[in-house]
């Protein structure tokens, strides 16, 4: 089976809404470079993998796991836990994987429409593991459908 593993260094990014500026859409130069970014990690992973993007209609199975800066306190973290913890924080689930999904249209498959299964999981870095984001993806079979 054949599946995308794409990794960005440094903190989680979200997707952000674009502003109106003077009765006019304007999309954020962050939000712009936040989704370059992970074109060209997801851009990289296809040709290191040999993979060609998917066609329109194949059912996708996504997985992201965004990995945050572990804080040196927070009411969120217990301390005596060196492992990974949840993220209760900002920002929502669907804005991160939002910008990734929108970033893969017309380059890791024709329209996020194809992913049926998406899983995500924000978490708190464990001691010592610098924050990232994961991005899995694999065409949906009955095997991930569990």
């Amino acid at each position: 089976m054949t599946q995308l593993r794409a990794i960005l260094d440094g903190p989680p990014r979200r997707w952000q809404r674009a502003a109106f500026i003077k009765g006019k859409k304007r999309t954020l130069r962050s939000a712009r470079t936040a989704r370059q970014h992970v074109q060209a990690v997801v851009g990289i992973a296809m040709m290191r993998a040999r993979l060609p993007a998917w066609e329109a209609g194949v059912p996708l199975s996504v997985e992201i796991e965004a990995v945050f800066k572990r804080p040196k306190t927070s009411k969120h973290l217990d301390r005596t836990d060196p492992g990974r913890q949840w993220y209760p924080q900002v920002p929502d689930l669907d804005n991160v994987s939002k910008l990734w999904l929108d970033a893969c249209n017309g380059l890791l498959w024709h329209d996020d429409a194809q992913v049926v299964r998406l899983a995500i999981t924000k978490v708190f870095a464990a001691e010592g593991e610098a924050p990232h984001t994961l991005f899995r993806c694999e065409p949906h079979t009955q095997e991930t459908a569990a």
